[in-house]
């Protein structure tokens, strides 16, 4: 049997989406490889359409880290934590303004320093992972 690759029931759907949010503003543009990765990530959390469409708006909002993460329970912020780096770090290149809004929510919650450097780890295994892929899938020119 395939393990879930989420706990969905536990993530607070909302609180997640508005995290992911502040990272990708961080630097004052989305960029599609961003908006790509907020989109996946909603779907995979089974959000219905209507409900994504709400969430969307969150990425013009103007919300302090203290409004976002106020109340919310650390499996939710680690969640939204590790994807945020992954959604940083996905068109190749992570801005400044993206690792410090990361590092204010870690500061303002009860997430060990050793954790976030081990999803920094896991983010960029990952990426090399799918660039692996890619570079399987290429076809050969040569004859």
């Amino acid at each position: 049997m395939i393990p879930r690759p989420f706990a969905f029931g536990r993530i607070d759907h909302e609180a997640y989406a508005r995290i992911l949010a502040l990272v990708a503003m961080a630097d004052g543009t989305v960029k599609r490889e961003e908006l790509a990765l907020y989109e996946e990530r909603m779907a995979r959390l089974l959000i219905h359409p209507d409900t994504r469409a709400v969430y969307r708006t969150f990425l013009s909002e103007q919300s302090s880290i203290q409004e976002v993460v106020s109340g919310v329970d650390d499996y939710t912020i680690l969640a939204a934590i590790r994807d945020a780096l992954l959604m940083a770090k996905i068109d190749g290149e992570i801005h400044s303004e993206e690792v410090r809004t990361i590092q204010q929510i870690v500061d303002g919650s009860h997430i060990p320093s050793n954790r976030l450097n081990a999803m920094h780890d896991w983010v960029d295994e990952g990426l090399e992972w799918m660039a692996k892929g890619e570079r399987l899938a290429e076809v050969s020119l040569k004859t």
